[in-house]
């Protein structure tokens, strides 16, 4: 989360008590942010090794509009489209927003986007919009610093 990020100095520090208390919601739609939270707390408590699992990050391409960062619950169609073409994710054609996307499990893409047989490029597109998703987010939080700061 940007609290974890802006307090990671005073967590890693060895003189530092820390107290950690984290929220992991039951629902497939929030399965990526739950392991994360399970992983930054692991981290936390030094249970790095235990808590990993490989995850393949491709080079991010962010939608914007008038050099305004949007994350993905804020795209329209088009930018929707654009970005699952630039992904190599595009599927059946609809008319969902980033919103609507951004609520679906794996199993909903799957149903909205591809065939019954195509569970893998579902899950690639669940994972890509979160890591969109956070991508953007770091960027934001960057830009709100960086204007704080100045």
């Amino acid at each position: 989360s940007n609290l974890t990020r802006i307090l990671k100095e005073s967590m890693e520090r060895t003189d530092a008590q820390l107290a950690v208390i984290a929220t992991v919601a039951p629902n497939a739609t929030d399965t990526e942010h739950t392991l994360e939270t399970l992983k930054t707390v692991s981290s936390l408590i030094g249970m790095e090794t235990e808590a990993t699992q490989p995850l393949v990050v491709e080079k991010q391409t962010s939608v914007s509009t008038d050099s305004t960062l949007l994350a993905p619950k804020h795209w329209t169609y088009e930018q929707l489209q654009r970005w699952m073409m630039s992904k190599h994710l595009k599927g059946r054609n609809n008319t969902k927003t980033g919103k609507e996307v951004m609520r679906m499990s794996p199993i909903q893409l799957r149903n909205t986007f591809y065939s019954d047989d195509d569970d893998e490029k579902a899950k690639q597109l669940f994972r890509a919009l979160r890591v969109e998703n956070d991508h953007i987010a770091r960027l934001q939080l960057k830009e709100r610093l960086a204007t704080t700061s100045a």
